[in-house]
């Protein structure tokens, strides 16, 4: 989430499980803060993927 490179957003971002059933609870507060940085994020492919990864 740190990393500002647009590169290495773009192909780390389809390998994230954007679930928070998928993580232990300590950790869904991260899956709240990487939706809404991608969702935020100036770049559309980022942005239209976050969409496509959640559902909506």
């Amino acid at each position: 989430m740190s990393n500002e490179h647009l590169d290495v957003r773009r192909c780390v971002l389809p390998g994230l499980s954007l679930r928070k059933s998928a993580y232990p609870s300590e950790l869904h507060h991260l899956v709240d803060a990487a939706v809404a940085i991608a969702r935020s994020h100036a770049d559309e492919y980022i942005r239209h993927r976050v969409e496509h990864q959640v559902g909506d």
